[in-house]
Parts: structure tokens; sequence; C-alpha cells
């Protein structure tokens, strides 16, 4: 069987220039993560519980505050946010109370903030993320 011949395309004054393209889509993904994160810090704050002293498995309680006033978040590179404690390790331990609070130890069960509030708002920094919004 015989092919059809095509009609040539119309001539178009079209040039790409991805350069302004790129530019936006990192700027819309720096805001997302900033969304992101910034949403995701304010959620673990909340998650706090008062009066101390916290269950086993349930948020920190809050005694003096140093650690909630700690949870922040930063940008360590582009492309990049960070959400944690600035809370740092004292003398020659390697970890610190946020970490047993989040982890537990031999004796103290965990106090999860960091896991379940990354589980718990999945879909919500998804759609930040997308640039959707919450």
């Amino acid at each position: 069987p015989k092919r059809k011949r095509r009609k040539p395309m119309a001539k178009s004054d079209f040039k790409w220039k991805p350069k302004p393209l790129i530019k936006r889509v990192k700027k819309l993904q720096a805001s997302g993560l900033n969304k992101a994160a910034g949403f995701l810090t304010a959620d673990i704050k909340k998650s706090f519980v008062s009066p101390a002293p916290s269950r086993a498995g349930q948020a920190p309680a809050v005694d003096t505050g140093t650690m909630k006033r700690s949870i922040t978040w930063d940008v360590p590179r582009k492309g990049i946010r960070r959400v944690g404690t600035t809370l740092q390790p004292e003398g020659d331990n390697l970890a610190s109370y946020p970490m047993y609070l989040e982890l537990g130890t031999k004796s103290i069960a965990p106090r999860p903030w960091l896991r379940v509030a990354l589980a718990r708002n999945k879909r919500t920094l998804a759609r930040l993320l997308a640039g959707k919004g919450i």
C-alpha cells in the first residue's frame, strides 16, 4: 500500500527560550519548599503537649519551652529545606535531647515529634510542594 504524503508544516517564527521558563520553575520550586517547611515547622510546634509530662508515644510535653522554640527550618543549599532543631549535643555526647525524645533510649520510651508530623502531613506537604496550597 502506498503511503499518503503529509503536507508540510506551516512555518513559524517561534524561538525556544528556556532560561525564563527554568527561572520561573526554580522560583516556584523554592516557594513550594519554603511553604512546606514553614507548615511542617508550625505543625510540629502545635503538636507539643501541655502540661508535662507526656506519655510514651505522645509528642513531647512543654516544660521550659526550649526545645519547642528551637524547632525551625533553614536552607542548607539550593533546592533543600531542612526542618529540625537548633539544639546542639552537649559535651562528649554525640546525640541530643530532641533525638532522645524522637527515638527513645534504653530507659525512656519515644516521644516522636518529627516523623509523626511528616506522616500526618504527607498529603498537605505534597500539595504545597506542587504549588496547590493547603
